[in-house]
């Protein structure tokens, strides 16, 4: 995973939960990996983006539909205390069962963890893909996850969030 630069929410996403808006943040971009696909440092510099139009711009282009990218808001310098994390189709929100808690991530080492310090992530996947089975032609899946500290916050979040990304998207579906 990338990271790009080091400024508040409300630079970065001034659409997204007003609770957010003075926490330093920045972007990250990171791949998805297939058995049918490689990344190298050389994709992470081509698909760093600094704005949350150019990531959406990057994300729904059909010629990117292949590239299976994650873009994530992540907080700088401190862990937020979010409780659950909501990973919903873009198109439309998900059921309240599919409310997670949030885990941990991996850190460098095997033996090493840390609480997920992401806010929102943005992301294609393969839509017609089972554990690394082939299963007939891909389609790209939009999804996007968004934390909270509970299960009401997380879904009024990723409401207040998904709004400009459905906007954004219809809007490059019409060029």
């Amino acid at each position: 995973m990338s990271e790009m630069s080091s400024q508040t929410v409300r630079e970065l996403f001034p659409e997204g939960p007003k609770d957010w808006h003075d926490w330093p943040c920045r972007w990250s971009v990171g791949f998805n990996l297939t058995p049918w696909t490689c990344y190298t440092s050389g994709l992470l510099e081509e698909y760093n983006r600094q704005s949350l139009t150019t990531i959406l711009r990057t994300l729904f282009d059909p010629k990117n539909q292949d590239i299976y990218l994650f873009y994530q808001l992540v907080a700088v310098g401190f862990t937020p205390a979010l409780k659950w994390y909501a990973r919903w189709p873009i198109a439309r929100r998900g059921k309240a069962e599919n409310i997670e808690r949030r885990g941990s991530v991996d850190g460098i080492y095997p033996w090493e963890n840390h609480s997920d310090p992401t806010l929102l992530e943005i992301s294609n996947t393969p839509f017609n893909y089972d554990d690394f089975c082939y299963t007939g032609p891909f389609h790209t899946k939009f999804t996007m996850r968004v934390g909270g500290r509970t299960k009401e916050e997380v879904t009024n979040h990723w409401i207040k969030c998904v709004r400009p990304v459905r906007r954004l998207k219809r809007e490059y579906e019409l060029l």
